[in-house]
């Protein structure tokens, strides 16, 4: 890893975040992939840059870190390690329990992945771990894109509610669709 970019702050004692000469920027999430790199971008120059940070590898908790720019700007970072970037969004939509006599209800959700996504359910709901549900919401991009998947229910907490998308049948077309437009969509980020 390149110390001269990155400082981990728990380590650094007797200092600020940044130097007095440094422009001091907002806070942001940088991922750690499989292969231990992380994609710094400069807010202020735009200019980014993939280090290598096999020292967080095993790190299952948020890191707070300082990125050190080579245009003098340094910014706090949070680093994490997640299979795929989690985006924010505020996203309408309704969700049918699968097995349950015409059980449906109306959901926002509050984030979005490629593996799945956090949703608030507007009134609480009856569901627990492991129930299966029908979503539908449109993506806030140009062509208004209609997302249906199947998704389990992972973690609760109250009407917030984690979950994962099931693995359509092979072949799907609109399985592979809304997958495709996913996959578009958190990379405008």
């Amino acid at each position: 890893m390149e110390k001269k970019h990155i400082e981990n702050k728990v380590r650094v004692k007797g200092q600020t975040p940044c130097s007095d000469t440094a422009e001091t920027l907002p806070e942001k999430k940088v991922f750690i992939n499989n292969q231990n790199k992380a994609m710094f971008l400069c807010p202020a120059c735009e200019k980014s840059r993939s280090l290598n940070v096999p020292g967080y590898r095993n790190v299952g908790e948020v890191i707070r870190i300082t990125y050190r720019c080579a245009c003098g700007s340094a910014y706090d970072l949070l680093l994490e390690r997640r299979r795929f970037f989690r985006k924010d969004v505020n996203l309408p939509g309704v969700y049918y329990i699968l097995g349950a006599d015409k059980v449906k209800g109306s959901m926002t959700v509050k984030n979005l992945s490629r593996a799945g996504l956090r949703l608030e359910l507007k009134g609480e709901k009856h569901l627990k771990i492991g129930d299966k549900l029908l979503i539908g919401f449109c993506l806030d991009n140009n062509s208004k894109t209609v997302v249906k998947k199947k998704v389990v229910v992972r973690n609760m907490f109250g009407t917030h509610i984690g979950a994962e998308f099931c693995a359509g049948k092979a072949g799907s077309t609109s399985d592979k669709d809304s997958d495709s437009a996913i996959r578009s969509y958190i990379m405008l980020r």
